[in-house]
């Protein structure tokens, strides 16, 4: 791991980051399993993305939460990802505290 890659964990989800879901109808989330940002037809792609950043919770979800905001490897780990998110579990962390 690289210097550059902790000081990522600390501020986006890499793996989420700048990625948008346009549905069929026009619907915008930037991930599937939080609520919609917005709708094409009626928001402006600068508005939606804007939503994302202030009210977002998929492009800036890192690990500063429970049990991981108490781990010395907090910025270690990859940020959640999508299946820890639709299995809601915050962490599959196999260290103990």
């Amino acid at each position: 791991m690289s210097i550059k890659d902790f000081f990522i964990n600390q501020s986006i989800n890499f793996y989420e980051f700048g990625k948008i879901n346009i549905m069929p109808d026009g619907d915008v989330f930037a991930n599937v399993n939080h609520s919609a940002l917005g709708n094409v037809k009626t928001h402006s792609i600068f508005e939606i993305v804007y939503k994302e950043i202030i009210q977002g919770k998929s492009w800036l979800n890192i690990r500063n939460q429970e049990p991981c905001n108490n781990c010395i490897y907090q910025w270690l780990c990859p940020p959640p990802s999508e299946y820890e998110i639709l299995i809601g579990q915050p962490n599959l962390c196999h260290i103990k505290q």
